[in-house]
C-alpha cells in the first residue's frame, strides 16, 4: 500500500526546492507542480517521487481524461487535476482496502469545497476497473500494481484475478492511449504469495501481464532506480522508506 514518508525524510526533503528541476518541464506540468494551493506535505514528496519527470515521460497533456488507480490520499491526483486543466477530467479511484486507510478528514482536505472541480472520486472495486470502453487517455498506477496480489477480506482473503484487471484496463483505454506503472522492484522469480507478503512485484511479470492483455511496452525509465535497495526487502523498511528501487513502465494500447 502507499504510505507517507516518515517525518525525518520529509524534513530533509523540505530543504530541497521541489521545483528545482521544473524549468525543463512542459508548462502545464510545471504550473501544476508550482500551484500555490498544493499542500505542504505533498511538496516534501516531490524530490523522491519526481512527478514532473514521470508525467512528462507518460505524455500527460492538457484536456486528457485520466484514471488514477488506487489513488490513496491523492498526491498524484492533485497534480494530474491541475495539469489536465479545465478541459480535462481525472477519476480518483480507490478500492475498499485503499479507502479504509483514508479518513473523512483527509478526503475533505483533498477534495472538499470544490478545490479540484475536474476530479471525480470513485470508491469502487478496481478488480476489474469499470468505465466506458475506449474513453481513457491515460491510466496511472503509482506504487499500487503489486497490491492486486494483496489478500484482502474484500477478495475473500485471496488476491485479485490480475489478468482480468489488466484486461479491464485495456478495454477502457483509448486506442493509442497509455498506462504508466511505477512499482517497487521485486525478484524476477516469485508467485502470488510472495507479492502478497513482500509488497513488491517483478517488472518482468508486470510486462508479461500487460502484453498478454494486448498492451505494448513502449518506454521504460530508470528515474527512480536505486540499485542499493535489495529486491527482497520490504518497501516499508525504515532504511529505504520512500527510496526504494522502482521501475517505470509506459504501456500503449495499439491503434487499429
Amino acid at each position: 500500500m502507499k504510505h507517507p514518508f516518515n517525518a525525518i525524510v520529509a524534513t530533509l526533503m523540505l530543504s530541497v526546492s521541489p521545483t528545482a528541476y521544473a524549468s525543463e518541464l512542459p508548462a502545464h506540468i510545471k504550473s501544476a507542480l508550482t500551484h500555490p494551493d498544493r499542500p505542504a506535505e505533498d511538496l516534501t514528496r516531490d524530490v523522491g517521487r519526481k512527478p514532473g519527470e514521470i508525467l512528462t515521460f507518460a505524455g500527460l497533456k492538457e484536456g486528457m481524461t485520466v484514471v488514477d488507480v488506487n489513488s490513496a490520499g491523492g498526491y498524484y491526483t492533485e497534480i494530474l487535476s491541475r495539469a489536465v486543466g479545465e478541459t480535462g477530467k481525472v477519476y480518483a479511484q480507490n478500492d475498499p482496502t485503499y479507502r479504509s486507510y483514508l479518513t473523512t478528514e483527509q478526503m475533505e482536505k483533498r477534495y472538499g469545497s470544490g478545490r479540484l472541480p475536474n476530479v471525480s472520486v470513485l470508491d469502487t472495486p478496481s478488480d476489474p476497473i469499470t468505465a466506458e470502453p475506449n474513453t481513457i487517455d491515460l491510466i496511472t498506477i503509482m506504487l499500487a500494481f503489486h497490491d492486486y496480489y494483496y489478500k484482502t477480506e474484500a477478495r475473500n482473503n485471496n488476491h485479485a484475478d490480475v489478468d482480468s484487471v489488466v484486461a479491464s484496463l485495456f478495454a477502457i483505454t483509448k486506442p493509442g492511449g497509455h498506462v504508466v506503472v511505477i512499482d517497487h522492484v521485486g525478484p524476477d522469480e516469485g508467485d502470488p504469495d510472495l507479492w502478497n507478503t513482500l509488497h513488491r512485484i517483478s517488472p518482468k511479470l508486470t510486462q508479461q501481464l500487460f502484453e498478454r492483455a494486448g498492451f505494448k511496452l513502449v518506454k521504460t525509465s530508470n528515474a527512480l532506480e536505486n540499485p542499493n535497495n535489495p529486491s527482497d526487502l520490504s518497501p516499508f523498511d525504515p532504511k529505504f522508506r520512500g527510496q526504494t528501487n522502482r521501475f517505470i513502465h509506459l504501456y500503449q494500447k495499439p491503434t487499429p
